[in-house]
């Protein structure tokens, strides 16, 4: 027989911040489910935690309470461990498709404390040529609504056929939804110019998508994302759905709509380490009979850190619908799975990868089929290094390997090599 006596609610005092050096108390307290004069939760306590957390800027976030039994108030102590989160490279690498490549970046995602993100990357060599400049608030007049812009210029050799120069802006106003828990909805409008010059086959001249078109677009974006770390997830989900409506009244000399949706789901394994299954399916369909442009079509392969897309074991946008040279030319619709199982080695640090890819692009949407995709299997590891971000090296065999003509070839590893703060 239990004698329970039921007190009477316990109620906060006061919240405070300790450890912070950088990062401003506001950052901190409006992503705070418990504040001052509210009747104690440890659930909410739990949900504060892990959404500092997910802002990336710490190591560790610890709570402690301290208790007044006369008044039967709190007052919740955060401890947080602060870690670098700027950072910033340069240097000079060389690959198999991109020749000798050099890189300067600057990624500082607490800017002066105050939540802001700033981006700076430019990329030089003789098949690529990168630059990129971007702001983001992420809580425009202290309120949950994000402002961010953006403004690139891009030259890309692809395939030793053609160049493709790339040049335009986004400006982006998004809003944490209350429900949907953990979700998100934004607005963006993006200008874009794209050319296509220095052709080594003249019979690709005439190609209706390698035409140069200026692109006037609308994107939308939903996304959930329930997981517990930004890197190396052991638990929940991220979903995100993303269309887009390019020409008609918007202007520009193309017309299509875009469809992007991406799932991810993380599960915790024994010993820290972690799974996760993701699926990216995507469509592209142009109206008003104009062709999609190049630039807009799927060429999966390998790792795009543009496009978030992995199918390892591949050269770079080496799969889909070719022409009759063998040549790559892009496909209408995409259909991507990736299952990778993630083992700390040294937690927050070193990490091994044991992963598997399969996907493949198709010219119409009707064609996708799960049956008609290309395999791979592989290792990796991740490296976080201070100032660098996250260095990651990947050995992936492709099972499907096909040459010009489509006649199947042996398996045989590829090497694939990322580097920068943006991992997915």
């Amino acid at each position: 027989h239990y004698s329970v006596t039921e007190n009477k609610p316990w109620k906060v005092r006061e919240v405070v911040i300790t450890g912070n050096m950088k990062t401003k108390d506001r950052v901190i307290r409006r992503e705070m489910w418990l504040t001052p004069g509210e009747t104690f939760q440890r659930s909410k306590i739990e949900r504060s935690v892990r959404n500092l957390m997910q802002l990336n800027y710490f190591n560790n976030v610890v709570p402690d309470i301290n208790t007044n039994e006369a008044t039967s108030e709190i007052d919740l102590v955060l401890e947080v461990e602060e870690k670098q989160t700027g950072t910033a490279s340069i240097g000079a690498g060389f690959s198999e498709r991109d020749n000798l490549v050099g890189t300067i970046g600057l990624q500082i995602p607490n800017f002066l404390g105050n939540g802001q993100q700033l981006d700076f990357q430019w990329e030089f060599g003789s098949r690529r040529e990168t630059f990129l400049v971007g702001f983001t608030e992420p809580w425009m007049f202290n309120t949950p609504t994000s402002l961010s812009g953006q403004l690139f210029r891009t030259t890309q050799r692809f395939f030793s056929d053609f160049d493709q120069q790339s040049q335009g802006g986004v400006v982006r106003i998004g809003r944490r939804l209350q429900w949907p828990d953990f979700s998100r909805a934004s607005i963006g409008y993006s200008l874009s110019e794209v050319k296509f010059i220095n052709f080594r086959d003249s019979t690709r001249i005439g190609d209706p998508s390698l035409r140069d078109n200026v692109t006037s677009s609308v994107q939308f974006r939903f996304s959930r994302d329930s997981r517990d770390l930004p890197q190396f997830a052991t638990q929940g989900s991220v979903f995100s759905y993303r269309p887009e409506i390019a020409g008609g009244p918007l202007g520009g000399n193309v017309n299509f709509h875009k469809h992007d949706i991406v799932s991810s789901f993380f599960f915790p394994i024994f010993w820290k380490m972690g799974l996760s299954v993701r699926s990216t399916l995507g469509m592209v369909i142009g109206y008003n009979d104009t062709t999609v442009p190049f630039s807009e079509l799927y060429t999966p392969g390998g790792v795009s850190l543009f496009e978030g897309t992995m199918l390892r074991g591949y050269e770079d946008r080496s799969i889909g619908p070719r022409n009759a040279s063998g040549v790559p030319i892009g496909g209408n619709s995409q259909l991507l799975f990736n299952i990778e199982l993630s083992i700390p080695l040294a937690q927050n640090q070193f990490y091994g990868l044991l992963f598997a890819d399969a996907g493949n692009a198709w010219e119409d949407l009707s064609q996708i089929s799960m049956f008609d995709v290309r395999r791979s299997v592989g290792f990796g590891i991740r490296i976080v290094a201070p100032m660098l971000g996250i260095m990651g090296f990947d050995f992936g065999w492709g099972f499907d390997r096909q040459d010009v003509l489509g006649n199947r070839l042996p398996t045989q590893m590829v090497t694939h090599f990322q580097f920068g703060p943006q991992f997915f």
